[in-house]
């Protein structure tokens, strides 16, 4: 059989899938599910032998190498699986690995739905500049630059979101007026919430 078999399935039929393939994996495969609100343990007691099962959230940015994942590894997995499964994923993108999976909800909620997020933020930003009198292709790649160049500044700098937001923000400037009418209609707290209920929503599906 292969090293690794990739479960890319939805959470409601993952009992079934493993139960049609479970007689056929052995101990020296690896498992990886990318299905949602789905635990390791619940993976490990289905296949019910010692198999090394990872739990991954990637995102869709992937499709284009510029993905976000976050590993979780089972409890029969050992250094070697988890370089395996990054090398996977490490090809279309970045990769984290964590050791406590009660935080995959909020991975879920944040890397997982988070290219939503972003794309309502696109699309808002586009129609300001529609609105202000720029033709809509202009005013889309503009918006997606300044967002992309916006993220791999503080990926490359490490410095923190509100010190880049202060070198953008001249006294009595244009930038300050936008970011009062931003926090005037509470963007900030608005994504914080929604971050909160997607993870409560992971929750609840989880299993």
């Amino acid at each position: 059989g292969k090293d690794v078999i990739i479960l890319a399935i939805k959470p409601q039929t993952m009992k079934k899938v493993i139960s049609d393939i479970k007689d056929v994996i052995s101990e020296r495969q690896l498992i990886i599910s990318i299905a949602a609100a789905t635990s390791t343990q619940f993976i490990e007691d289905c296949l019910g032998k010692n198999i090394p099962v990872i739990r991954a959230m990637p995102n869709t940015p992937a499709l284009i190498n510029e993905g976000m994942t976050v590993l979780c590894p089972g409890r029969y997995i050992d250094k070697r699986h988890i370089k395996m499964a990054m090398d996977i994923f490490g090809a279309v993108g970045l990769v984290e690995v964590i050791y406590r999976e009660e935080l995959m909800d909020v991975i879920t909620a944040l890397s997982g739905s988070g290219p939503a997020y972003t794309y309502i933020i696109i699309e808002s930003l586009t129609e300001g500049g529609l609105r202000m009198g720029l033709p809509r292709e202009l005013a889309q790649k503009l918006t997606a630059q300044t967002l992309l160049g916006a993220a791999k500044m503080v990926l490359e700098t490490g410095m923190h979101p509100a010190l880049l937001k202060d070198a953008v923000t001249t006294p009595a400037g244009v930038t300050v007026d936008g970011l009062m009418e931003l926090e005037d209609g509470g963007i900030r707290v608005t994504l914080i919430k929604a971050v909160s209920r997607a993870t409560e929503k992971s929750k609840e599906l989880s299993r």
